[in-house]
Formats: C-alpha cells, structure tokens, sequence
C-alpha cells in the first residue's frame, strides 16, 4: 500500500511539472506572438508613412518644364533619356518624330534626366544640355539634346574645350554657361530626375511613362512597334 501511495504521489507530481511547463511554452508563445504583430504593425506604418512621404515628394506623374508640345494635350509621354544611350538616340531620331508625325497637337513629350553609371560622360552631357535651358530658355534644350546626342565629350565632366565648342554651337556665353555648370543648380535639377526614376523603379532607358485618360502605364523601348499598342491601349485618336 505504501508503494502504491508513494507512486501515486510522484505521478501526480510529474504531472505537475509537466502542466507547469506545458503552460510556461503556452505563456511563451503568445507572448511572442504578441511581439511579433506588435512588430509587424509598426513596420507597416513605418513604411505607410514612408510611402507616403515618397508620394507627396514624387506625385503621381514626373514634373518636368523639358517638354515638347502642351502641357495640356490629352496624351503624354515621360521619356527617361541618357545622351550616351544607342537606343535613346533611336527614340529620339526615329521614334519621336514618327509619334509627332502621327499624333500631332493630341500629344506632348517630356524629357527627363537618367544618366547611367555605365555611361560616364551621360551626367556631364546632362550638366550642359540643363544649363543651356538655363541660359538661352526652354527652347535651347532640345537642340541641346540633337547636339549632345552627336558629339562626346572628353572627360566625365564637360572640359573648357567641351563648353567652348557646346556654347559656340548652340550659340550660348561661355561665361554663364560655364557659372551653371559649377554653382550646383543644375546638377540638383538632374538628381531629382534620377531620384524620382529610382522611387518609380525605372531600370533603364529609354523607359517611357504614357499618360492619357487619367490612366498611366510604362514600358521600357525605343522601338515604336512595342510602344504603339500601349499608347493604343490608353488613347485613340479622334
């Protein structure tokens, strides 16, 4: 009888323990839960508040005053362009013209700075083609761009001999051209083109953001066959 009762005694006490630290894992467990959504809910506002940041710095379409044709047309294109790019020089003499062509007032182009990394000279091009709009107004900057597009200059930033011969072909002052170059004005002015194509994840260029209808869509192409069905797709002329 005494064995029974001392056996007893110890399963009830094992079981004791056994409860004790089932319910401390329980109690364990839910606390970490409770870590874990607490955790969780602060990174999402966190990131709901960056986001929206973000939006209110970066609206809903590029801001740009590097445009061609109205700011009111019904369809609009963003194109993110580097001088040094093979196919950007492709949108630029053989799509863009053809869209003009086809579109007419209906439609506006904007230009916006994205200078790669693996075109050295893209940033110092961009330096020059924003001071001459700078200097000589809006209408300087595209055959800024039709002159950048043809020529190279000799280091990653442009040289006197580069500013020399940009200003005596575009018929722009040395001296201005040269103060642009140097205050830093310009160089902000294409960092907010290329934070901007960061915050929208644009991976290359040319990459196109087509607005038309209160609807946005972009692509990454210079080719007209593969743009065409997304202008299609936003936009039909009347």
């Amino acid at each position: 009888i005494y064995c029974l009762l001392v056996g007893k005694h110890l399963i009830s006490r094992r079981m004791r323990m056994h409860d004790r630290l089932v319910y401390s894992v329980l109690a364990a467990t839910g606390v970490a839960i409770v870590c874990l959504a607490f955790f969780a809910h602060a990174q999402s506002a966190s990131q709901a508040e960056r986001d929206a940041q973000l939006s209110s710095y970066f609206p809903a379409l590029p801001i740009t005053e590097h445009r061609r044709g109205s700011d009111s047309a019904p369809l609009q294109l963003y194109v993110y362009f580097d001088t040094d790019c093979p196919y950007c020089t492709r949108f630029h003499e053989r799509t863009l013209p053809e869209l003009l062509r086809r579109y007419k007032n209906d439609l506006a182009v904007s230009y916006l700075y994205m200078p790669l990394r693996s075109h050295p000279k893209a940033f110092g091009e961009a330096l020059l083609a924003e001071c001459a709009s700078k200097i000589g107004g809006e209408e300087y900057f595209w055959p800024a761009i039709d002159v950048l597009l043809r020529t190279e200059l000799q280091a990653p930033l442009p040289t006197a001999d580069d500013i020399d011969r940009f200003a005596t072909t575009l018929s722009i002052p040395v001296a201005p051209l040269t103060l642009c170059i140097d205050d830093g004005t310009a160089r902000s002015r294409i960092r907010r083109d290329m934070q901007d194509a960061i915050f929208r994840d644009v991976g290359g260029v040319p990459t196109i953001i087509v607005s038309a209808n209160g609807k946005q869509k972009m692509i990454a192409t210079a080719n007209i066959l593969k743009l065409q069905p997304v202008i299609d797709e936003l936009y039909r002329i009347k």
